[in-house]
Parts: C-alpha cells; sequence; structure tokens
C-alpha cells in the first residue's frame, strides 16, 4: 500500500498552495482511502478468484491481449509465462513500481480521469506487454523474425528508438543476429564514408579554385566525346538540379527538413576546406541571366537577375550549417550515381524522406549520427524492389506499375463491384491516382505520421505489394460515399486528392476485405456470401 500512497502524498505535499500543501498529510488520508475503496478486492487473498479480485482483472488484460495478438498471447500461453508473475504487481500497485515518479503521475492522470478507470488500467498493462516483447525481441541473441513482423504490423510503438531498429531489420539491413550489429554497422558506415570520398569529395576538390588539372587538351569542357569525363560532369549536373528541386520541397508539412542536422559532413560544410560542395555546384550551374541596356548617358550597363525561388522551397542554410533536406540531396545523388541504368527519377525523394526521418529521430545518438549512411543502404535496398515502378519502359510488364495498377482495380471488382463499375463508367482511369498512389508507397497521400504507420505494416509484411494493393483498394472504398454520389470532375478531385482522415479507418477497410476473403472459402450459398459482404460493410 505504501506504494499506491507514495506518489499522491508527493503530489499533495508539493503543490504550491501553501495553505493546502500544509495540510497535504490530511489530504492524502482522504483520498487514499477513497482509492482504496475502489481497488482493496485486490489485496484480499480469499477474494483472488471472486469476479472483482486479482484473478478476474489478470483475466481481462490477458483476453484483451488474446484480442489484439493472438500470436503474442499463444507465445507466453506456451511458454509457461503465467500472469501471476508481472500483472499481479502491475495491477495491484497501479504500475507505481514500473515507471519513474513523473510517468507514473502522467499515468495516474489517465487513469483517475477515466470513468471506466479500470478499463483503462487494462488496456495500458496489454500494451506494455506488446511494448516488452518488442524490446525482448530486438534484444534476443537472434531476433526472431517472424515474430518481429507480427508486432510491427500491428503498428511500432513510437519512442526508444524501435522503429528505426525495426525498419533495419525488415529492409533487410541489419542481420538477425543481434551480436553482429556493431561490427555490421562499422564496416556499411565506413563504406558509405568511402563512397562519398570517391563520387562527392573528391571531385569536388577537382572542382574548386581557379585552375583546373582537369582540363587538358585532350578532354576539355567543350569536347562532344561521350565518353568525355567533362560529358558525364554535365550530365551529373542535369540530376543534381532535378534532385535539388525536388528536395527542396519535401514534406511541406513538417519544418523537420528545413532545420540544420546536428552531424552535417564537416568536410563538406567547412568553408576552409576548398571543396565543391552540391550546393556550390548547384550555384555554378544555374546560368545567371542579365538584363542589358543603355542608361541615360548612353552608357551601356547590364543588369544580373537571380534565378526565382518559389515560396514553398527551402532555402539554404548559412556556410557551416547544413540542413536535412541537403543529406537527403547528397544521398540521392550517391545514388543516382551508383545506379546509371536508372538514375534519379523525380518522386524518390517522397520515398526517402519518411526513411531519413525516422532514422535522423532516432534517440540512440550513435545512431543518428550515422542516419545518412543508414538511410541510404535502405533506400537501396527499398528501390530494389520497387525500381521497376520507376522505369518506364517496364510500365506494360508483369512487375511494371501497369501490372501493379490492374491488381488494385481486380481487389476493388472483386470487393465492390459497383464502385469498380462507377469509375470504369465514367472514365476515370488508373494511371489518374493510382500511379502515384503505388509509385510513392502512399507517402504524398498521408501526413508524415500516417504514412510512417502504414509502412509499419507495408515493412513487415512479407507480400508487402499484395498489402499495398489491398490498401490502396480499401482507400477507394472509404471515400466510395462520394465517388458514387459525386461526377467525373468530383472523383477526379476526391482521387488526386485523399480527404485527410484517420489512416487507422483504412487499416480496418482492409482488415474487412481480408476476413471477407476467408470468408468466401467458408460460404457455400451465394446467399450466404451477399449477406455476409452487406454485415461486413455496415460495421
Amino acid at each position: 500500500m505504501n506504494e499506491i500512497i507514495g506518489p499522491l502524498y508527493y503530489v499533495f505535499a508539493s503543490d504550491p498552495n501553501k495553505e493546502w500543501q500544509e495540510h497535504a498529510e490530511a489530504d492524502t488520508f482522504f483520498c487514499f482511502t477513497n482509492l482504496m475503496s475502489e481497488i482493496r478486492d485486490n489485496f484480499i487473498k480469499m477474494l483472488d478468484d471472486s469476479a472483482s479480485g486479482i484473478g478476474s482483472s489478470m483475466q481481462n488484460v490477458l483476453t484483451l491481449l488474446k484480442k489484439h495478438d493472438q500470436q503474442l498471447w499463444r507465445c507466453l500461453e506456451d511458454r509457461g509465462v503465467r500472469p501471476q508473475f508481472y500483472l499481479f504487481r502491475w495491477l495491484t500497485l497501479l504500475l507505481s513500481q514500473e515507471f519513474k515518479m513523473p510517468d507514473v503521475i502522467r499515468v495516474w492522470d489517465s487513469l483517475f480521469a477515466d470513468r471506466r478507470r479500470f478499463d483503462f488500467l487494462y488496456c495500458v498493462c496489454c500494451a506494455m506487454i506488446m511494448l516488452k516483447e518488442f524490446e525482448d525481441c530486438l534484444e534476443a541473441e537472434k531476433v526472431d523474425t517472424k515474430l518481429l513482423r507480427s508486432l510491427c504490423f500491428q503498428g511500432i510503438p513510437d519512442g526508444r528508438g524501435l522503429r528505426a531498429k525495426c525498419w533495419k531489420i525488415l529492409l533487410n539491413y541489419l542481420p538477425p543476429l543481434t551480436t553482429d550489429w556493431t561490427d555490421f554497422l562499422k564496416k556499411q558506415r565506413a563504406l558509405y564514408q568511402q563512397l562519398l570520398e570517391e563520387l562527392i569529395i573528391t571531385p569536388g576538390k577537382q572542382g574548386s579554385g581557379t585552375s583546373r588539372e582537369d582540363v587538358t587538351f585532350a578532354d576539355h569542357p567543350l569536347n562532344p566525346n561521350p565518353d568525355s569525363q567533362w560529358s558525364q560532369y554535365f550530365k551529373d549536373n542535369d540530376v543534381l538540379l532535378q534532385i535539388d528541386k525536388d528536395v527542396r520541397r519535401l514534406c511541406p508539412d513538417i519544418s523537420f527538413f528545413q532545420q540544420a542536422t546536428d552531424h552535417p559532413c564537416e568536410r563538406l560544410v567547412n568553408a576552409d576546406s576548398g571543396i565543391e560542395t552540391l550546393r556550390k555546384r548547384v550555384e555554378h550551374t544555374i546560368l545567371k541571366a542579365a538584363n542589358v541596356g543603355k542608361n541615360r548617358l548612353g552608357i551601356t550597363v547590364t543588369n544580373s537577375t537571380r534565378r526565382k525561388v518559389a515560396v514553398e522551397e527551402y532555402e539554404t542554410l548559412p556556410e557551416g550549417q547544413e540542413a536535412h533536406w541537403e543529406v537527403v540531396e547528397r544521398v540521392l545523388f550517391l545514388y543516382a550515381k551508383l545506379n546509371p541504368g536508372q538514375g534519379y527519377v523525380q518522386g524518390m525523394n517522397e520515398i526517402i524522406g519518411p526513411l531519413y526521418y525516422v532514422f535522423a529521430s532516432d534517440p540512440n545518438k550513435e545512431w543518428q549520427e550515422h542516419a545518412e549512411a543508414d538511410t541510404f543502404f535502405c533506400f537501396t535496398n527499398l528501390m530494389s524492389e520497387i525500381r521497376d515502378n520507376f522505369i518506364k519502359m517496364l510500365d506494360d510488364s508483369a512487375s511494371g506499375i501497369g501490372s501493379s495498377m490492374q491488381n488494385v482495380l481486380t481487389l476493388l471488382k472483386k470487393h465492390d463491384q459497383q464502385l469498380w463499375r462507377c469509375l470504369e463508367d465514367r472514365g476515370v482511369r488508373p494511371q489518374f491516382y493510382l500511379f502515384r498512389w503505388l509509385t510513392l508507397l502512399l507517402s504524398q497521400e498521408f501526413k508524415m505520421p500516417d504514412v510512417i504507420r502504414v509502412w509499419d505494416s507495408l515493412f513487415a509484411d512479407r507480400r508487402r505489394f499484395d498489402f499495398l494493393y489491398c490498401v490502396c483498394c480499401a482507400m477507394i472504398i472509404c471515400i466510395r460515399s462520394r465517388i458514387l454520389e459525386g461526377d467525373f470532375s468530383d472523383t477526379m478531385r476526391t482521387l488526386q486528392n485523399y480527404p485527410d482522415g484517420d489512416v487507422i479507418a483504412v487499416l480496418f477497410i482492409y482488415f474487412k476485405l481480408l476476413l471477407f476473403t476467408w470468408c468466401l472459402f467458408t460460404c457455400t450459398t451465394t446467399q450466404s456470401k451477399t449477406s455476409m459482404l452487406s454485415c461486413l460493410f455496415t460495421l
């Protein structure tokens, strides 16, 4: 009971109102008495198995866990992890020994405010079990990838750096053996520094100053030979300009990418290094325009004009600082250099943005410091799976974007033929909306937190693109009333500017589609299938 009364007395005795603070002892006594009247059965052993006892409370938590994560519940059951080993203390002491005092007080704020406070307590305990399972899974000598996928599919908890670790495993960057992580990351990050040195820093040294050693009689800027180093330099500049234009508008709904990174590339931001950075290269590549005219005395004058910058574009930071969007620009430029067959395609910036955001926000400072390198390798792995979407000549192949769009429409026709027919009759082609949804993995359809939540499940699913097709289908069904009631222009406007809403509602429809597919194998008559479908979509 001392663990129960402690936080109560601490809050009352810390009251800035001196009169109330003076009577903290009396107030604590009465509040503690009232609270104990609600939880006293937890402290009476003979009532443990009654409806109001601790046994019933523990069972309520396990019932919740079974409902929301049956695999995790089954795992605990098979291992013989009895609730008395941990839930007894959690519930009896209202979590007062599981967190530090400020966190206990925060939990109790919500606990005391909730009319059904013990339902709230059961939910918190259930969430704690799921979080603990995350941590245990990631701290094991070998990560159980099957269990990890199951946990991640339902959403990864924010904080503690769990998401950054999970994504790196799910994207096949980190190996399953946690004992290998230190050496592996050290090797990969050193490799990235080597790529940075060879493709940006060393060429940047050649490009600085007034005298250039790479300008020779045989190879010079006007050399028409396609194998000329200068020809490649100019092609790289064209790619860099496109990347620069795109990353300056990355995720405008948050200010993160405009802010300075705490871990810039020191060799590039140092003004005394004499290296032509990508920032300087962009500035030198853009042609300066000038207006030529004569003044009143007849003297010819030129007035230079600067390139117009769109309002939504991010500005460069002062010398010595580097914004997050500049780090993303560098990663994309390296990727384009190392993948000349594909190069950079507009939209890749939207794929890399959430990856870098998660890694650069990692509370682990060491991992945060190397977010750039980790983003590069995870982005490369992800692109190896979706690269065909960015190659136009493969659009109509079995692995191209055309086939993916058709898969979504096939799903829609299967689950909601009326809605599919409506889109067909109005001539709403999938290229108008599904092309962007699928190519950019929905990164432009939702706000960043919702994109991250969808990607938790996307990366966790072994058949991740089947999951993506189902989510896209669910998105269309979520706005079916708008589509059916509107005309062509209304439909286009809604699909191309997907309404703001709760992404959980979309995922709920997704799970109903899965349930419907499963039920099709168990329903034997057309009437039962029809009634079942009607029931599902009125949930």
